[in-house]
């Protein structure tokens, strides 16, 4: 199936823009306003604002809409591990992949979105947010 002709495809892109313009609006490298964003640290770690979450909502609505049958794995939601050794397509996602550059202002931060079929990378998307730059790959058709 080549996802770049699939509606629903088009309709995820648009969900993964529409994301990226939620953490645009956030950035502190262009938000307009000078509210401080909630953090926190993970178990691991590493840090999660307020943006990762509004970022991870709208992309886990728009795939569980587009793509009900699918399992999802995101950075930051607990993972229900049985449902995914079970699935035989599921969608994995890093809402805000860089949070520390996107706190300190930096633009080398993006949204990641990929999905696996049958445990195998199927296609990719790669949007560098502050720089309007999105990649796209599909095995077997390049990127």
């Amino acid at each position: 199936m080549d996802f770049a002709t699939e509606k629903p495809f088009a309709d995820l892109v648009h969900a993964v823009r529409e994301a990226g313009d939620v953490l645009l609006s956030l950035w502190t490298g262009k938000a307009k306003s000078g509210t401080a964003l909630a953090i926190s640290e993970k178990a691991d770690g590493s840090l999660v604002s307020e943006a990762d979450l509004r970022s991870n909502e709208i992309l886990m609505k728009a795939l569980a809409s587009l793509y009900p049958a699918d399992a999802i794995f995101s950075e930051e939601v607990a993972p229900d591990l049985a449902v995914l050794r079970a699935s035989l397509r599921t969608w994995i996602i890093d809402p805000l992949d860089g949070t520390s550059a996107f706190l300190e202002g930096r633009d080398d931060f993006s949204i990641l979105v990929g999905l696996a079929e049958n445990h195998r990378a199927a296609i990719g998307i790669l949007y560098l947010v502050a720089r309007d730059q999105m990649l796209l790959a599909q095995r077997g058709c390049g990127a």
